[in-house]
């Protein structure tokens, strides 16, 4: 826990301490014999928030890097956080970029979270324990594939997150909203 608390993570300390919060509350319900799936529910519902998959989320790895990153560097790139990002730095001049990741996201949701009958259809899927039964349930797995690009043209350089399509025999590209940002 000391070590997710003091390194760059998408989740933030309050996330973590919500968590941990949590876990006494979850442990006395779970000998007392309540529902699994509802110990479970009530230990995520306070967690993220919802932010977690907004493109312009100062989560606190964007947050710390920004702060370690010098204004010298125009374009600030970082992955694997399974997070996407794109936004303008601190400085209001240069900009951030997060990749995210190319594996499967569960997305649950405030309605999903704040429903115990909700949640109790995806912890099902949850124990049946394959990757098929969570890819056949609607609207939980993300696959957002993206990549960031960086163009320099006349009017300057670009920087955009784009997601990759991999369905056909070759990639397609395609810019995703709100990501592009110009430096002249």
């Amino acid at each position: 826990l000391e070590y997710r608390l003091s390194c760059p993570s998408p989740w933030t300390t309050k996330d973590l301490v919500c968590v941990c919060r949590g876990l006494p509350t979850a442990f006395m319900n779970w000998i007392r014999g309540r529902d699994k799936s509802e110990i479970l529910r009530e230990a995520l519902e306070g967690v993220g928030k919802g932010q977690q998959f907004d493109l312009k989320h100062a989560d606190s790895l964007y947050r710390r890097l920004d702060e370690l990153i010098g204004v010298d560097i125009d374009f600030l790139l970082a992955g694997h956080s399974h997070l996407e990002r794109a936004m303008i730095r601190q400085d209001g001049e240069r900009f951030y970029y997060n990749s995210g990741t190319w594996v499967r996201l569960i997305r649950l949701t405030s309605d999903v979270l704040g429903s115990g009958k909700q949640f109790e259809k995806i912890y099902k899927k949850l124990a049946e324990g394959t990757m098929k039964a969570l890819d056949e349930t609607p609207h939980l797995v993300l696959r957002k594939p993206a990549v960031v690009s960086i163009t320099t043209d006349a009017s300057g350089t670009t920087g955009r997150l784009q997601r990759v399509n991999l369905a056909g025999t070759e990639p397609l590209l395609s810019t995703i909203e709100g990501s592009e940002f110009t430096r002249s």
